[in-house]
């Protein structure tokens, strides 16, 4: 049985939202009547007793809270516990179950559920960021990082000081444990269909791409970019080829690494550290297919990295790729075009954002035969907007709250209460922050129109 219940800074009882928010106070654990709730300035005393009545720490996870000896037990998701124009709020989700439940691995096992498997998915977000962070300055990193486009047109830069591909690498370094979080394995988008969930797109998307590159069992490809590799355990697992991912981010490639021996697919996959624009590990002629998804957008020479990806693959191979571009609705005089273009490089790492026609010429600089190409973003029939699992979660079933805004701005508070408990390496929130504006800026060009990440292109190296 879950309770909803709000209840505003003078006391009254509100509608039922979504989560439980209390304003002021949440005394849903220990069940107490109406006239026992706390008042606004009892919150810390709150949190600390809500603590003490849980196994494991209060963070966006499931947990057992038992308030004493004869009390119904129930499993509570902390969801926040933030400040909002002056009011505090803890926002709780409680559910319960019939008998108490401990948070042992084995336990977990036997009585998962969606909420509890979502708890070892925070759980793992939080071991996960502790190693990729290392202990550093997570903050620090993230507000040098937010300089970035100030570093590439300094006059230092013109004397080889600035490095986009690390600018990229700690971009990725950064954001990928939040990422995965969020978006799940594969870190791409995908046209949409009404109804369809973001994970089937993917799937769809990338099997897609599977019979563009006419894929036969004993071939060799080249997933160039392969993020942690989510696309690339697809096109082996499907199509039964042997997939090489190339990555410069050993955080990514360790993640990939680890997901391919859980997926038992060790002899079909390999991850190698290499920068795409130089990828001279490999011969030349190496690779009977090769793909890249939304990886060359990263690119300062894109017709550089195209010529790399050309050396690198065997007369008459297919490459299949897709960008992030600027539509022809992208108008470079109009300040609110010019605008989002450059809030989309600066969030994602962009050096610059190619128009469709730019990529083509790109690829056929390099040699490459442009045999088709399309905005996938703009689909025939109904279909829902690529950027509408970062707006809302109508029109894409089991869509995230932590992907829309609200869920993105509790995220933030949350994380802020996990470092306070050393639950998530302090700076954890600044990478939401990051995360949260790079979404709007993807939302603000999708909704205008001038900008896609689904421009996908089919070419051929020569025979």
């Amino acid at each position: 049985m879950l309770h909803r219940h709000q209840i505003d800074s003078a006391g009254r009882s509100l509608p039922a939202i979504e989560a439980v928010v209390a304003r002021g106070y949440w005394s849903g654990i220990r069940k107490c009547p109406p006239s026992a709730l706390h008042k606004q300035s009892d919150i810390p005393e709150v949190t600390r007793t809500l603590l003490s009545n849980m196994v494991g720490p209060a963070t966006d996870q499931v947990l057992t809270g038992k308030a004493s000896s004869g009390k119904t037990p129930c499993v509570v998701e902390f969801v926040d516990a933030v400040r909002e124009e002056g009011i505090p709020i803890l926002a709780l989700r409680v559910d319960h179950v019939p008998r108490c439940l401990t948070t042992t691995p084995t336990d977990l096992g036997k009585q998962r559920s969606e909420g509890i498997s979502h708890a070892m998915k925070f759980s793992d977000l939080s071991r996960d960021l502790k190693t990729a962070y290392r202990g550093s300055n997570v903050a620090r990193r993230v507000e040098r990082f937010d300089g970035w486009t100030d570093r590439a047109l300094s006059k230092n830069a013109a004397r080889g000081a600035y490095s986009h591909a690390e600018t990229v690498q700690e971009y990725y370094n950064l954001c990928n444990e939040f990422m995965v979080f969020g978006w799940g394995e594969s870190l791409h988008f995908a046209p949409l269909k009404p109804g369809e969930s973001l994970s089937d797109a993917k799937i769809g998307h990338q099997r897609s791409m599977i019979a563009k590159l006419e894929l036969k069992e004993g071939m060799t490809v080249v997933d160039v970019g392969c993020g942690i590799g989510g696309p690339m355990r697809q096109v082996a697992r499907e199509a039964g080829v042997r997939v090489v991912g190339v990555n410069n981010s050993e955080i990514q490639l360790q993640k990939a690494r680890l997901l391919n021996g859980e997926a038992e697919l060790d002899h079909l996959v390999d991850c190698v550290a290499s920068d795409f624009m130089d990828m001279s590990v490999f011969e030349d002629c190496t690779f009977d297919r090769g793909y890249a998804i939304e990886s060359t957008c990263h690119a300062p020479d894109k017709a550089g990295a195209f010529a790399e990806i050309f050396r690198v693959l065997k007369p008459g191979s297919l490459f299949w790729g897709q960008e992030m571009c600027m539509t022809c609705k992208f108008d470079p005089n109009d300040s609110r075009h010019a605008a989002i273009k450059q809030n989309l490089m600066h969030c994602v790492a962009l050096r610059d954002i190619a128009t469709m026609d730019e990529v083509n010429r790109a690829l056929e600089s390099a040699g490459f035969h442009v045999i088709e190409s399309a905005d996938r973003g703009i689909e025939e029939g109904p279909s829902t907007p690529w950027y509408r699992p970062m707006e809302s979660r109508d029109g894409t079933p089991g869509n995230a709250l932590r992907r829309i805004p609200l869920g993105r701005k509790v995220y933030i508070g949350m994380a802020k209460v996990a470092e306070a408990l050393n639950e998530l390496p302090r700076g954890s929130a600044e990478v939401i922050r990051l995360m949260d504006r790079t979404a709007k800026a993807y939302v603000a060009g999708g909704r205008t129109g001038v900008f896609t990440p689904l421009y996908c292109f089919l070419a051929r190296k020569p025979a």
